[in-house]
């Protein structure tokens, strides 16, 4: 554009015309003095060469499909050339014809290759919790001629059947789709009115404001006396815990943890990894769960009587 010579091919006797193609940059070239048509790639490298051509005065290129029309003055003839060179027309009877161009409504009306549509994220199989990931729209649309298609993209819940309208690289809070099943999709036009849609496998959104639930299991041996459970410092107590969530699936156990004492003096939760015991005396355990998006449980508690029994006491 500021006039520097990028590009320098060959010696030509006399180069009548010259044609590009705005879609892969090729070049045709008339020259009238070998009698032969050259086609160029944008680098200059030499693709074709065809003879037979006179007084070949006119090229025009057909950017839909790479075709060009070639007129040629001397043998009264117009040609229509494959990108390969192969031909494809030719018309003759006619008086000199000196100049020739492609009607642009043929430019568009030939284009029937639709938008081509590349789903980055979401994909299928996929997981989404709400307080711990982003859903990120990313996608990418092309076509052969239009630079800019009409691009539409939605999210459908496969549950309820409605949809959410969504825009490239959007990012997304789970909590504000809700949970369930969903897939993207995309359309695409372009301005040759051929259309394309592309449509991701179903991904998960977890919505999770449900705290975990925890039960306790108190092995042997034990017994209960005046409304008290009584075990030994060796009897295992054993924590499981569920995270129910609010909908089809929780976020999951992000960790159990107790705490035992005696007396009105509190302590530190310890993170339960497996069954463990109490030393002897009246001891308060307290225990509670919390999930992955940091949902805590209600604290439970029970008041054990901890003694040096054996089985067959308790029995």
């Amino acid at each position: 554009s500021d006039g520097t010579e990028l590009l320098r091919v060959g010696e030509f006797g006399y180069i009548k015309s010259i044609s590009i193609n705005p879609t892969d940059g090729t070049c045709w070239v008339t020259n009238i003095h070998l009698r032969q048509i050259i086609k160029f790639a944008p680098d200059g490298t030499e693709l074709l060469r065809i003879g037979g051509f006179h007084d070949s005065l006119s090229v025009s290129v057909n950017p839909a499909d790479g075709t060009c029309w070639v007129a040629d003055l001397y043998r009264w003839v117009v040609v229509k050339l494959a990108s390969d060179g192969t031909e494809l027309v030719r018309v003759t009877g006619l008086c000199r014809p000196s100049a020739i161009s492609v009607n642009p409504g043929y430019y568009g009306s030939y284009d029937k290759i639709p938008p081509q549509i590349t789903i980055e994220s979401p994909v299928g199989g996929e997981v989404f919790v709400a307080a711990l990931s982003t859903i990120t729209i990313s996608y990418q649309v092309t076509d052969n001629i239009d630079p800019s298609p009409v691009v539409f993209a939605y999210l459908t819940d496969l549950e309820q059947g409605t949809t959410v309208q969504v825009y490239n690289a959007q990012e997304i809070d789970p909590i504000d789709i809700g949970g369930g099943f969903w897939t993207l999709t995309v359309d695409a036009q372009d301005s040759a009115n051929n259309m394309a849609s592309s449509t991701t496998a179903r991904f998960e959104v977890i919505v999770d404001t449900t705290p975990p639930v925890t039960e306790l299991e108190i092995g042997e041996p034990q017994f209960e006396a005046f409304g008290r459970i009584v075990i030994s410092p060796c009897t295992p107590i054993t924590l499981t815990a569920i995270d129910p969530g609010s909908g089809d699936a929780g976020s999951g156990i992000s960790r159990t943890e107790y705490r035992v004492y005696k007396g009105t003096i509190p302590c530190e939760y310890t993170v339960y990894s497996g069954s463990f015991t109490i030393s002897t005396g009246i001891q308060a355990l307290e225990y509670r769960s919390i999930d992955n998006v940091g949902n805590i449980e209600d604290e439970k508690s029970i008041t054990l009587t901890v003694t040096h029994i054996s089985n067959y006491t308790a029995f």
